[in-house]
């Protein structure tokens, strides 16, 4: 389901007139001339690796694109969860489309401030749990898929 352009309009001015983006304000524009020259022109980044007879989903941006047929059923599916005010509603749509055997969450943390921000993350890893086993990645943390 599309973000309504005001909700969009909202969190631009949310993020660009915050306390972090103002305390941090040569980084924040660095970043948006860095997203000038390197656009991702709506591109999804969607990676699967297979190994050892184990299918790995890997994507960079949580979202899909409706005229591709992707592939179902990976052993695990590492999802970014960062980047929309829906972003749970989002995720668990996109898990649904996929059907993982797990979900590893990546990209909840505040990788680009002052743009980004924490994403509490727990409850949607709670609620995910009860169809789908879901974690959040953790730096230092060693993940076997099985």
């Amino acid at each position: 389901m599309p973000i309504h352009p005001a909700t969009k309009v909202a969190g631009f001015l949310g993020t660009s007139l915050s306390k972090q983006t103002w305390s941090q304000l040569p980084r924040a524009l660095h970043l948006c001339l860095m997203n000038l020259q390197y656009k991702e022109n709506g591109e999804i980044l969607f990676y699967e690796i297979e190994s050892k007879g184990q299918r790995i989903q890997l994507m960079g941006s949580a979202d899909l694109d409706d005229s591709v047929d992707y592939p179902i059923n990976a052993d695990a599916l590492i999802l970014a969860h960062q980047g929309r005010s829906d972003i749970d509603e989002h995720n668990q749509r996109i898990v649904n489309i996929l059907k993982p055997k797990r979900v590893l969450l990546d990209h909840y943390d505040n990788s680009f401030p002052p743009i980004s921000s924490n994403v509490e993350v727990d409850e949607f890893c709670h609620i995910m749990s009860k169809t789908i086993p879901t974690e959040k990645l953790i730096e230092g943390k060693t993940i076997t898929i099985t």
